[in-house]
């Protein structure tokens, strides 16, 4: 799964998103700024989805995530 949109549209799919993956689908978000990590990061850990590398250039961030 590829998302490469703001911060707001990842933060509402995030649900769907684990909803719909199997297990061990991997999970590509890019598209917001460093300083909205530690948003997201909670969000993402709470829908069981763990970040397993994380990407920043010029204050932009990509993560690539797993289902669990």
């Amino acid at each position: 799964i590829l998302a490469n949109i703001n911060l707001n549209v990842i933060m509402q799919s995030l649900t769907a998103i684990a909803a719909t993956s199997e297990t061990d689908t991997l999970i590509l978000l890019s598209g917001f700024l460093q300083k909205d990590m530690e948003e997201l990061s909670a969000a993402i850990h709470a829908s069981l989805i763990t970040i397993i590398r994380i990407e920043e250039k010029e204050g932009w961030v990509c993560l690539l995530c797993k289902k669990d």
